[in-house]
């Protein structure tokens, strides 16, 4: 498996096997940290709202010689905002935050099934989806 690799989603999407993630970059360090990633051929940024980093990320990909449709930016929902409306309201706030006009991908982060919520918060990101928020949809760490 190489940088380049790629594979193919439900939805027809394609994305590179190998991404970088970014749980503990911030700052200016962190924006120089991911230009060097994407100086060698990383294409997918992923971060999440517990992360305290969206900015950071957002920044390098506004500043990066890379055109914006080359690169995957992916973003996680957290359990606190499962419901539908605060849903809605997190992935725009974090749009703004990011200075991006779209999230390629968007996950719900853990579906936490004690609280009950993930169908609201699938609903929400497939609404965000048709609004052209985010381009494809999905959820990580589905093990209980």
């Amino acid at each position: 498996m190489t940088l380049y690799d790629k594979f193919y989603l439900n939805d027809g999407t394609t994305l590179p096997h190998v991404g970088l993630g970014t749980v503990h970059i911030q700052g200016g360090k962190g924006i120089h940290q991911v230009h060097s990633a994407l100086d060698v051929g990383y294409r997918v940024l992923d971060t999440a709202t517990g992360y305290n980093n969206e900015g950071m990320v957002g920044e390098a990909v506004r500043s990066s010689s890379i055109p914006r449709e080359q690169l995957y930016v992916s973003d996680k929902l957290p359990g606190l905002a499962h419901q539908y409306d605060k849903a809605i309201d997190l992935i725009q706030e974090t749009l703004y935050r990011t200075g991006l006009d779209y999230f390629d991908k968007y996950l719900i982060h853990w579906p936490n099934p004690k609280e009950g919520l993930y169908v609201e918060a699938w609903q929400a990101l497939v609404d965000a989806q048709k609004y052209g928020l985010i381009k494809t949809i999905g959820v990580s760490n589905v093990f209980t």
